[in-house]
């Protein structure tokens, strides 16, 4: 390999490294205009569905979904917390594009409910 396929082979990789980071930046500073956050009603009428769905109806009735970030500060998706004697559910909504999304860190963190070690009402 000479010197000058080297160079051309260091530029194209340089090149292509940015082109990709140039696209992604884009992509994610678009992400606002294609976001479209599902109503927390909603995550709170697929909680009733999944635990029906999926859990017999086993897991507490009284779960709230919350559609905002964790109040720890946390970098996360979700996260399942007991606040005041039952069980909150918070989906974070810089982590889902779409509902699909929010719907599988439902089901992730009802499965934490479900195994969930001390007695919550």
């Amino acid at each position: 390999m000479t010197f000058k396929n080297k160079i051309t082979g260091v530029v194209a990789l340089a090149v292509i490294l940015t082109a990709g980071l140039s696209v992604t930046q884009h992509l994610y500073a678009a992400r606002a205009y294609w976001v479209t956050p599902k109503p927390p009603s909603q995550l709170q009428e697929d909680y009733s569905r999944f635990n029906s769905a999926w859990f017999a109806g086993g897991l507490p009735v009284n779960v709230i979904v919350e559609y905002t970030a964790t109040p720890y500060k946390l970098h996360v998706m979700g996260l399942t917390d007991v606040v005041d004697g039952h069980f909150v559910i918070y989906i974070d909504p810089k982590y889902h594009a779409d509902s699909k999304a929010a719907d599988m860190t439902l089901l992730h963190e009802i499965c934490h409910i479900r195994v969930w070690d001390a007695g919550v009402a």
